[in-house]
């Protein structure tokens, strides 16, 4: 059992890490999927959106910086209409891709640090903020330059005050869930294994 365990183990480490791009740059396309919940009450918000980012990858390490959109909209019965927030951002996002006996697939664990600012239809004043969080996915590499990624995370953000009239509003502090895919292509010379 002991050398089962010695063999797994040895596997799992010295595999090579083909999962991540094997070119040191690629760019991402993701579709977002995002749940969030508003205020005390813990109310949902859905949403969706898009980002898109340029990674350097050096091993098992990776850091991407990207932009980011998304529309959250939730139905408020006092106006009889939906109440629409979007935010854009900029975001910087480190990842660390673990080995697997699959040369093909490489789960990650990530953090994110995103710049933020908001505008809706409701208030008619926009607002900055950031958020920052964390979460994990797989990479699963469908040919030498094109990977597949799928992920989630899970993220606090703050989005400052707003004003309706001549009445300030505190955004309350969101935490927020978000489910993304995406395709990466990776450019540059290959790294050596």
């Amino acid at each position: 059992m002991r050398f089962l365990a010695l063999g797994c183990a040895l596997t799992v480490t010295t595999a090579a890490a083909h999962a991540q791009s094997a070119q040191p740059w690629s760019l991402q396309a993701s579709a977002l999927l995002t749940s969030a919940n508003v205020g005390s009450g813990g109310s949902g918000v859905a949403g969706g959106g898009v980002e898109g980012q340029l990674r350097y990858t050096s091993g098992l390490w990776s850091l991407g910086g990207g932009v980011q959109y998304s529309s959250h909209s939730s139905r408020n019965d006092a106006t009889d209409r939906d109440d629409n927030i979007k935010l854009t951002g900029v975001f910087v996002e480190p990842r660390r891709t673990f080995v697997v006996s699959s040369p093909r697939v490489g789960p990650y664990v990530a953090l994110r640090g995103a710049v933020l600012r908001q505008s809706n239809n409701f208030g008619g004043s926009s607002s900055s903020g950031y958020a920052i969080g964390g979460g994990g996915g797989v990479i699963v590499a469908l040919t030498d330059r094109v990977n597949l990624d799928g992920g989630a995370a899970v993220l606090r953000q703050s989005l400052g005050n707003f004003t309706i009239g001549s009445q300030e509003f505190r955004f309350p502090t969101l935490t927020s869930y978000v489910a993304k895919a995406g395709v990466s292509i990776g450019f540059g010379a290959p790294k050596p294994l």
